[in-house]
């Protein structure tokens, strides 16, 4: 969960608002993150960011290996089955707790007005794909530095009272612990 420390600044969006803000200091406690963020220093300008997501700019994002997508990188991509009939683009994707999901809106070019939502499994996107061998790259099935058994200080967790979500496969270890915290405190 402190992952989101690491990556400065934020960019605030609320509706059709954007705010970028800059954190001057940061520490956890318990379930919570508390942070100091310049220029907001008193409870009433605090109140007025309640509702805002956090977003960061995609180039502090770490590198990925090849084959590993973030989850924008797909967006606009253009989706057709293996016959070449057009389904429409990725709008966005998703996380639905079984799998992930690209929802397809149509296209000009799409066989149909109609809006898709399309499993992100291996399987279902070869479907999707002119040559899945040489298309389609599986990265490996280790964890990446960004979260082990060991350490997982860098991996990204939200926890809200009895609510528990991670992303990233790196973030599955302190999930883990995470969750079954909550279970045994439940």
């Amino acid at each position: 969960m402190q992952a989101i420390f690491d990556y400065t600044p934020w960019v605030l969006r609320k509706g059709g608002r954007t705010r970028q803000v800059v954190v001057e200091s940061s520490q956890a406690s318990g379930k919570r993150l508390i942070v100091q963020l310049e220029g907001v220093d008193s409870r009433d300008l605090a109140d007025q960011l309640i509702g805002y997501e956090i977003h960061v700019d995609r180039t502090t994002l770490p590198e990925l290996g090849s084959g590993a997508y973030y989850w924008f990188q797909l967006e606009g991509l253009r989706v057709r089955n293996v016959k070449g009939v057009v389904f429409g683009q990725v709008d966005h994707l998703l996380e639905t707790g079984a799998n992930d999901v690209m929802v397809v809106q149509p296209t000009s070019d799409s066989v149909d007005d109609q809006q898709r939502l399309i499993p992100y499994v291996e399987d279902e996107v070869k479907t999707f794909l002119d040559d899945p061998k040489t298309q389609f790259v599986r990265g490996p099935r280790t964890l990446s530095t960004r979260g082990t058994d060991a350490d997982d200080s860098a991996a990204f967790v939200v926890e809200d009272d009895n609510y528990v979500s991670a992303r990233w496969p790196g973030d599955s270890y302190l999930f883990a612990k995470k969750f079954i915290n909550l279970l045994e405190a439940g």
